[in-house]
């Protein structure tokens, strides 16, 4: 009886960084194999998503300081809660942003997220909690006896929440569902990013497994 040798998988073909960003190679047959830059590009994708996060929340934690300074300057505890919360979200959210200038991003497999993936996702569930937190607030607002001072302080409070609930969830399922496209427009703007990734792709070649560095 003859034993057949197993297959080995096939070496990665070698092609300069211009044909793997082509959009014009991009066969159906190809639309989710895996590829070093693919694998960047969720990378990529996801870290600018968790800096436009941090940064939304942020500035809703901020405005709530601000918002509790005229409707409760007593409130100290609250007040600076929201205050270092607000500052320490915000320098976040600029340091992720300055991380992925100029950077090559990882090429391991992206970070685990449950965070939705498409931008309609998104907005379906940011939505649905605020209509949630809509439905909580009617009755505390209509018992209100404080008048339209009152009213205005409810207003701006569920706005501060909708501007969290769409950083949480719209903002980074946007830059995943644009990952590819967004990380395709960023080597081409950026002469060192793209420089690094032509070094790269002529000789890269997958430390475990028999991935190919592109397609993007």
């Amino acid at each position: 009886m003859t034993t057949q040798p197993h297959a080995r998988p096939s070496a990665p073909r070698q092609f300069p960084l211009s044909y793997w960003i082509s959009q014009e190679i991009q066969p159906s047959a190809q639309a989710l194999a895996p590829s070093a830059l693919r694998e960047m590009a969720w990378n990529f994708g996801q870290v600018r998503g968790l800096a436009a996060a941090c940064l939304g929340v942020g500035a809703a934690c901020l405005g709530g300081a601000a918002l509790t300074l005229l409707a409760s300057p007593a409130a100290v505890g609250v007040l600076l809660g929201l205050l270092i919360a607000g500052m320490v979200l915000v320098g976040t959210g600029v340091l992720l942003r300055r991380r992925v200038k100029h950077r090559v991003p990882s090429v391991r497999p992206a970070m685990a997220s449950r965070a939705p993936g498409k931008l309609s996702s998104g907005i379906g569930l940011t939505l649905f909690l605020s209509a949630v937190l809509g439905v909580l607030l009617l009755p505390a607002a209509i018992s209100l006896e404080a008048g339209a001072g009152g009213m205005a302080a409810v207003v701006a409070m569920y706005a501060l929440f909708l501007v969290a609930t769409t950083s949480i969830f719209a903002l980074p399922a946007y830059f995943m569902q644009h990952a590819r496209k967004d990380f395709r427009a960023a080597i081409l703007a950026d002469a060192e990013l793209r420089s690094a990734l032509e070094a790269m792709s002529p000789v890269w070649t997958d430390p475990v497994g028999s991935r190919e560095f592109g397609p993007l």
